[in-house]
């Protein structure tokens, strides 16, 4: 059975602006570099919590890697929250978006997707040029 989420997407901010933002909120995060040159972004990172505010930050186990994606300053990165609806599975959302835009410094989720099929349908803004994803379950 497919399952259908619309989530909102928010604007990309910069690291300061994203952490003193008040996310006390569950959500999606997607972490973008921004290339200096041409101003383009590239999804390098989505990830979950329960309150996004107290996810993302310098601690964050792989803040460092986003720095080095980011050509070694944490000025080329760019941050959106996708807030879900009360009843999406929050865990799903991760995985699906992971699995279907491969970003470069996730881990888990890339070569596989455990859940049935899976709509996503973004509002507020497009991520990665798209206005929603659909992944299916691998063998």
């Amino acid at each position: 059975m497919k399952t259908r989420m619309t989530v909102h997407v928010g604007p990309r901010l910069t690291f300061s602006e994203f952490t003193s933002a008040d996310f006390n909120q569950r959500g999606v995060y997607l972490v973008y570099r921004v290339n200096s040159e041409d101003g383009r972004f590239r999804l390098i990172y989505v990830g979950k919590s329960v309150s996004v505010s107290d996810r993302v930050s310098t601690t964050h186990h792989r803040y460092q890697e986003w720095v080095q994606w980011a050509y070694g300053n944490d000025s080329n990165l760019r941050f959106s929250l996708v807030s879900l609806q009360p009843e999406d599975d929050i865990e799903r959302c991760e995985a699906a978006m992971i699995y279907g835009f491969q970003p470069p410094v996730n881990v888990a989720c890339k070569e596989s997707f455990n859940y049935d099929e899976t709509e996503i349908v973004f509002e507020g803004r497009k991520v990665c040029g798209v206005s929603g994803i659909t992944v299916s379950r691998t063998a």
